[in-house]
């Protein structure tokens, strides 16, 4: 017997969409780099520049493309993962699943 969740998604998958806020349905086409962006914007982008370019709104908050030079590989993903566990300076722990960090360093490393 097909659980109810299961058959949505087969449905769903057959329809070429996926429901509303199901994240493990999401569209293949979306890279880790433009996932990254988008949560970078969202989440960071109160303080730190997030493009290729321009000035952060905190003189504190380094612009990413700035941060992009400063770490690479495994130390950004340990910066990463320990903003999201504890802060850095003035930023607070902003709670990020890992594949939410892997986005993100992805989006970083493409800014280089």
């Amino acid at each position: 017997m097909i659980r109810p969740m299961t058959m949505l998604a087969l449905l769903t998958a057959a329809a070429g969409c996926a429901p509303i806020g199901s994240p493990s349905l999401a569209s293949p086409e979306v890279s880790a780099i433009e996932r990254g962006r988008a949560l970078s914007t969202r989440v960071c982008g109160g303080c730190h520049a997030v493009g290729a370019a321009g000035a952060s709104t905190d003189p504190r908050a380094p612009p990413f493309h700035q941060l992009a030079g400063r770490y690479v590989g495994v130390s950004l993903q340990r910066k990463l993962t320990e903003i999201s566990e504890t802060g850095h300076y003035a930023m607070p722990a902003l709670s990020l699943h890992s594949d939410q960090t892997d986005d993100i360093a992805a989006y970083l490393e493409s800014l280089n």
